[in-house]
């Protein structure tokens, strides 16, 4: 897995680094101190960078706590790893999917992720992919985006 991220958030980063931007080593997450949490759900994720849950954090990338005392957490300053080149998914769920569909398949546009004047939604993290289908954390069955006041699934073939 490479050490960049495929959004600002970096919800979907799942590798190895355990150090923040500026060189602090990164706390398991299963301990708790030198600071305590409640992240039990990442207690096996070692002492990696991580952004998976919709908090304030969230805004920073992944981010981890430190080793530090004296400083709680800080963004593990991943580069962004930009590919929206490979038009179809590699799972049914196309979790993985960050290419650059942006129409349903009833034939309606996507709407921006970072547009919230026709609905309040929690996406705006996906601002950096302007009107692409995607998957967030793969809990609906394909790609997908909000178009008109509603939302649809995208057509995304296998690759």
């Amino acid at each position: 897995m490479s050490d960049c991220i495929r959004s600002k958030a970096g919800w979907n980063y799942n590798g190895k680094v355990h150090q923040t931007k500026s060189g602090r080593l990164c706390q398991r997450w299963d301990k708790q101190s030198p600071h305590t949490h409640s992240y039990h759900n990442l207690s096996d994720q070692h002492n990696f960078c991580r952004n998976r849950h919709l908090d304030g954090e969230e805004k920073e990338g992944p981010w981890c706590f430190t080793m530090d005392s004296d400083k709680r957490w800080e963004s593990c300053g991943l580069p962004p790893c930009y590919d929206f080149s490979q038009n179809c998914k590699t799972t049914q769920n196309g979790a993985d999917y960050y290419g650059s569909t942006y129409m349903t398949k009833s034939g309606d546009l996507c709407r921006y992720w970072s547009d919230t004047s026709y609905r309040n939604h929690a996406y705006t993290f996906l601002g950096d992919h302007f009107n692409f289908c995607r998957n967030p954390f793969g809990e609906e069955e394909a790609p997908w985006c909000y178009s008109g006041t509603s939302w649809d699934y995208c057509n995304i073939s296998m690759c």
